[in-house]
């Protein structure tokens, strides 16, 4: 096996073993539901495998197109085709997590509000009940023929 043929079998492994991971992270940002620092660095991770990616498809051009090899060249514009795939996933999974982490914090939000309102009618409630409780009854007035 001759040098040229040994790299291209090293590109096509680390291609191909980049593209799993960047897979499994999509897979992971997909089921991310916070914090959010998470996601970051979900996001980070994942941005690191495209850089690797396309840098070892661009290198795998690079030889295609030295020894002018039609095969390697459609084989090169294929994993371009699928990074491209792969970062359209990544985006769509990207603002689905982002959706799903702003909405679970929006709920938690708002549960705590519900919860203080309860808990300030209760209160106003029993504030209410009390004074009615406390307020001396009606006596009825004397008669006076003044």
């Amino acid at each position: 096996m001759d040098s040229t043929q040994y790299i291209l079998k090293s590109l096509r492994q680390d291609i191909t073993q980049n593209h799993l991971q960047l897979k499994a992270l999509i897979q992971d940002i997909n089921a991310c539901v916070g914090p959010i620092s998470e996601l970051h660095s979900l996001n980070s991770a994942g941005r690191a495998k495209i850089s690797s990616l396309r840098k070892f498809i661009d290198n795998f051009g690079d030889i295609a197109k030295e020894n002018k090899d039609t095969e390697l060249l459609k084989e090169v514009v294929c994993q371009r085709e699928q990074l491209k795939k792969s970062m359209d996933d990544f985006k769509k999974a990207n603002i689905k997590s982002m959706l799903t982490i702003e909405k679970n914090m929006k709920e938690e939000l708002m549960k705590n509000v519900n919860e203080e309102t309860n808990l300030r009618q209760r209160q106003k409630r029993d504030k209410e009940n009390l004074v009615k409780r406390i307020q001396p009854r009606e006596v009825p007035k004397r008669w006076t023929p003044w």
